[in-house]
């Protein structure tokens, strides 16, 4: 029964809760370093009750866990370094054992001598904050987001394009489309919503017990569409 936020502040990553009519506990999530592009994810599930967030570190994407019951903060943990300062945080989701985390990053391509924009999903184990399944798209995914299902299962909407030199291509493993990936206990799968390339903005994602809910804006319209899908059972 409480609101939790992030947002950015002077270069850093804070932390505010809203419980009992005002406002409490607010930290600096990001310490004394820079946190930029913050992002929050909670997870409840009866026994545990806690609130993650990650944010941009120069080259680092850093994650922290905080404990809503007892209002403590873990260490800090990296979620990845790519050697450069151009790239943020996009999404992630979370569940008992991993972090599922997305950002885009923007790297020099020899061959079309220009920059272009990619999409990275890395899988890192709680155990050991150790990245298990690294992911990697040639495209720019903008925000994902993410919705928990009652059987403990991360789902997360996006729109998947694959651009080379102004062509369109595929990757031959994930259908262009509006797409929906879920994940259980660190295996994630993808599942086609609508096919094809198309320029979809504003896309999201929310869920009631077993049920998911996704809305978008299709290029060019004026309507706002939706679909739902009743996952197991």
């Amino acid at each position: 029964d409480r609101l939790h936020v992030t947002y950015c502040y002077n270069n850093q990553a804070i932390y505010y809760q809203f419980y009992n009519g005002s406002w409490t506990n607010s930290s600096t999530v990001s310490g004394t370093e820079v946190g930029t592009n913050p992002r929050i994810q909670p997870l409840y599930n009866g026994s545990v009750n806690k609130i993650y967030v990650v944010y941009q570190n120069y080259t680092n994407c850093k994650s922290r866990e905080l404990n809503v019951t007892t209002n403590q903060w873990d260490i800090l943990h990296s979620l990845y370094s790519n050697g450069t300062t151009d790239s943020w945080p996009i999404g992630f989701g979370v569940d008992d054992s991993y972090i599922y985390n997305y950002f885009n990053e923007r790297v020099w391509d020899n061959l079309l001598n220009r920059y272009v924009t990619y999409t990275q999903e890395n899988t890192i184990s709680k155990s050991n904050y150790s990245v298990t399944s690294p992911y990697s798209n040639y495209n720019s995914l903008g925000y994902v987001t993410t919705t928990k299902t009652a059987d403990n299962n991360i789902h997360m909407a996006f729109n998947l394009y694959h651009i080379v030199g102004g062509q369109e291509v595929n990757n031959g493993s994930t259908p262009d489309g509006l797409e929906h990936q879920s994940f259980s206990a660190g295996v994630g799968n993808v599942y086609n919503i609508i096919p094809s390339y198309g320029g979809r903005s504003d896309v999201k994602i929310s869920s009631s017990y077993n049920d998911l809910y996704i809305i978008w804006i299709e290029y060019g319209s004026n309507y706002l569409s939706y679909a739902h899908y009743d996952t197991n059972p």
